[in-house]
């Protein structure tokens, strides 16, 4: 089975925030819900979740 409705054609996929940089070519950030915190170097810091552009969770939205 096929999922035809992927992260990287979602209307909450960001693939253009330059905090992406070249390192995730694809991955992008979700933007569907509000940033969660995340432990990098012993501090906690607000981000969204990255994610991969053929990953898929149920909440698609395409560009209307």
């Amino acid at each position: 089975m096929t999922v035809p409705y992927r992260c990287k054609i979602c209307r909450w996929h960001d693939k253009q925030h330059k905090s992406l940089g070249d390192i995730c070519k694809d991955h992008g950030y979700c933007r569907k819900h509000k940033p969660i915190p995340m432990l990098i170097k012993d501090k906690y810091y607000g981000t969204w979740p990255i994610v991969h552009d053929l990953d898929f969770c149920g909440e698609f939205r395409g560009d209307e």
